[in-house]
């Protein structure tokens, strides 16, 4: 990468063949959003409800878009400029009239009279759920249902955080590893408090259960990412370096430094291997492995 990295993620791989019929490419290429309604930007965009739909936060809300692969999109070019060319000119074609590949079928605000607006989100794609957990600027974590249309639980993180939570993140799912459906009621954040501090909270008692402490945060926004097993929580750090924490000690398992030049920004475990990815601002993502 020529410039920084911001985010990296991990993708569970379905041994089922897509609905669709199409590759997850065809999938990235087929979505497109109408200029008017991503004004101001967008600030998030995540695949939800096994790929069916696109979660996007923008402005003071939350929207859920729908969309259908278009078949002319099957065939991306390799080379990076002639797909930029292609993109520029289908935005040219599509004009103000926005694609007709997509549509908005819901958007989600506070609905409370304030000006908050979302700061990060979280949702799980790899089985059906209808939850989205986010976090806003009112440094209050929002519980999305959208099955019931509604933000069913508002957390205030006042108490615990003096500034509200720039990532979030939910367990992750493995073909190796089964956990009780309880499990999936946890859910991490990561914010610029007291020099840096992850937290693991709890649907059910609507707390913070553990408070992580030890990397460095007090600028950038820092991914966070929960191991497929659950025992380990990764974090950036602006120590150039990423580290790795034990959840049941609540301490620093490993630091890995892995010649980082800048702030590590972003974290993402394999679903499928013993496999940690980072990327950092030097424009570099690295893999770590316990071989």
């Amino acid at each position: 990468h020529e410039a920084d990295i911001r985010r990296c993620a991990e993708k569970s791989f379905d041994p089922r063949p897509p609905s669709t019929g199409k590759s997850a490419k065809t999938v990235v290429q087929g979505v497109a959003f109408r200029q008017g309604e991503t004004s101001p930007a967008v600030t998030g965009a995540s695949f939800f409800y096994l790929d069916k739909f696109v979660l996007v936060s923008a402005g003071a809300s939350i929207r859920l878009h729908q969309y259908h692969l278009d078949p002319s999109l099957t065939g991306p070019s390799r080379d990076v400029e002639t797909q930029k060319l292609r993109n520029r000119m289908r935005t040219k074609a599509t004009g103000s009239a926005g694609s007709p590949n997509q549509r908005i079928i819901a958007s989600y605000g506070c609905g409370d009279g304030s000006s908050s607006s979302p700061i990060a989100f979280a949702a799980i794609n790899s089985f059906l759920s209808h939850v989205v957990v986010s976090s806003w600027t009112d440094r209050t974590l929002r519980i999305l249902d959208v099955a019931a249309g509604r933000f069913s639980r508002v957390i205030d993180s006042k108490f615990a955080d003096d500034r509200a939570a720039h990532s979030v993140a939910l367990p992750t799912t493995s073909f190796f590893v089964s956990h009780p459906n309880a499990a999936y009621d946890l859910f991490v954040t990561s914010a610029v408090s007291s020099g840096g501090v992850v937290r693991l909270w709890d649907l059910r008692t609507q707390e913070s259960v553990v408070s992580l402490n030890g990397h460095m945060n007090r600028v950038h926004r820092l991914g966070v990412s929960v191991s497929p097993c659950m025992r380990y929580i990764a974090t950036g750090s602006e120590d150039n370096s990423c580290y790795l924490y034990d959840v049941r000690k609540g301490q620093v398992l490993a630091r890995l430094r892995g010649n980082h030049r800048d702030t590590v920004s972003d974290v993402a475990f394999h679903p499928l291997r013993p496999i940690l990815a980072t990327a950092c601002h030097d424009g570099i993502v690295r893999l770590f492995s316990n071989s």
